[in-house]
């Protein structure tokens, strides 16, 4: 099995939040095989900060058993030159936060249809995710992500 230095290759910074960096990424395979993903690593501030990185692993690993369409799938889970980071589902989209100051600021408002799809589907998957019994504790449209056709994922 390769290194994860050598498996992903990252691409661009998406966002940056008070526990990690989130990146586009490529995963690399055998006979030219890629794939998109999004790569989450901690913050190097946190790297030796014990509490931090049992909240970062406990994260990946919750969130890996959760297998849900609303659900963002984690991959992989490694350590890169001491520092966590986890693989998940690239999601190519916006999150509903920007999604919505960009309606705002085009002078509309977001389609009641989609607000209420959005809505929803956010509810089907927190419903699966509690009967799990894990209890999502940052629901905010910063955290829904919209894929281009509009179905949001937590």
């Amino acid at each position: 099995m390769s290194e994860p230095a050598s498996r992903y290759r990252l691409v661009r910074t998406i966002a940056s939040g008070g526990m990690a960096h989130v990146y586009e990424a490529v995963a690399v395979g055998e006979r030219g095989f890629t794939r998109r993903v999004a790569i989450k690593r901690i913050l190097p501030q946190h790297a030796a900060d014990e509490r931090m990185r049992r909240m970062f692993f406990d994260e990946a690993s919750i969130a890996s058993r959760l297998h849900h369409a609303n659900i963002v799938q984690v991959l992989d889970f490694g350590v890169l030159e001491d520092d966590d980071f986890l693989v998940m589902e690239f999601v190519d989209g916006l999150d509903a936060a920007r999604a919505t100051e960009l309606a705002i600021g085009a002078g509309a408002k977001l389609p009641e249809a989609l607000a209420l799809h959005v809505v929803s589907e956010v509810a089907h998957a927190l419903a699966y995710a509690h009967a799990k019994g894990v209890v999502h504790c940052d629901i905010k449209p910063a955290n829904i992500m919209l894929t281009s056709a509009g179905d949001p994922k937590i």
